[in-house]
């Protein structure tokens, strides 16, 4: 399973049910259109007779990036925006950050969000 997050680096996740997916295709094509979206929000803010315009995203999902990150070329102190995919845990949904490395197994360490109180391996190539 796979989660979409955006958010404000430095700062937590403004969003407390984000999307989940099955798929990480699935989750890349949402985050696309959120990042449609954050795009498209950005030019409409925007005076286009300031030569400060723009915008410049960082990462390209349609390259196979799980994260990208959108400036705003309007705003003097802009943090940006960060767009990213986290692999999850099919159980306990928490965010998984050892994923698989070099073969097909993640593993889960929040014990107490499985029934069996102990980590969790699960595969991430179904």
């Amino acid at each position: 399973m796979f989660m979409v997050i955006e958010n404000t680096p430095g700062y937590l996740p403004e969003d407390d049910d984000p999307a989940v997916f099955d798929s990480v295709d699935e989750a890349r094509e949402y985050a696309t259109e959120q990042l449609d979206r954050l795009i498209d929000h950005i030019a409409e803010g925007q005076d286009f007779d300031d030569d400060a315009n723009g915008w410049t995203v960082i990462g390209d999902f349609a390259e196979g990036d799980l994260s990208v990150v959108v400036y705003d070329g309007a705003r003097s102190h802009d943090l940006g925006r960060v767009i990213e995919i986290v692999l999850v845990c099919p159980v306990c949904r928490e965010a998984v950050w050892d994923g698989p490395q070099g073969h097909k197994l993640a593993k889960c360490w929040n014990s107490e969000g499985h029934p069996s109180g102990m980590p969790l391996a699960f595969d991430t190539m179904a």
